[in-house]
């Protein structure tokens, strides 16, 4: 049996270049990630929703214990049936939120964390 020791330092390099470009991957998901029980949800006039939650969900600019949803987001209802699912069985919610919305109500104008229509952005029932 022989050992080709020509392309091994190859193999060695790209796996070495590889591990730390994977341990940066599930970085990519979303921006922050929260493990949080629902404590209310509510809706404003727009039809727009937010979730009040017993953690604060660390994002970059908008930290607060709630996210929203916009009227005009896709996935409004499902967002909103999770919530509620979770709410009523006192189960968390897992959000990957992914930036921050500004809403303004009658106390003024403020930023929030919230969830974008792309696929970095999630919420499931735990």
């Amino acid at each position: 049996m022989s050992i080709n020791f020509k392309n091994s330092w190859k193999k060695q390099l790209s796996i070495f270049l590889a591990l730390p470009m994977l341990s940066f991957a599930g970085f990519a998901y979303g921006n922050a990630v929260t493990n949080a029980n629902v404590v209310a949800v509510g809706s404003y006039g727009d039809g727009s929703i937010n979730v009040i939650l017993d953690a604060t969900v660390l994002e970059a600019g908008c930290n607060a214990a709630r996210f929203d949803i916009p009227a005009n987001h896709p996935n409004l209802k499902s967002i909103l049936a999770m919530a509620l699912t979770a709410k009523s069985a006192g189960t968390p919610l897992r959000i990957f939120t992914t930036g921050c919305i500004t809403t303004t109500f009658q106390s003024g104008t403020n930023s929030f964390p919230t969830i974008d229509t792309t696929s970095n952005g999630a919420v499931s029932v735990r």
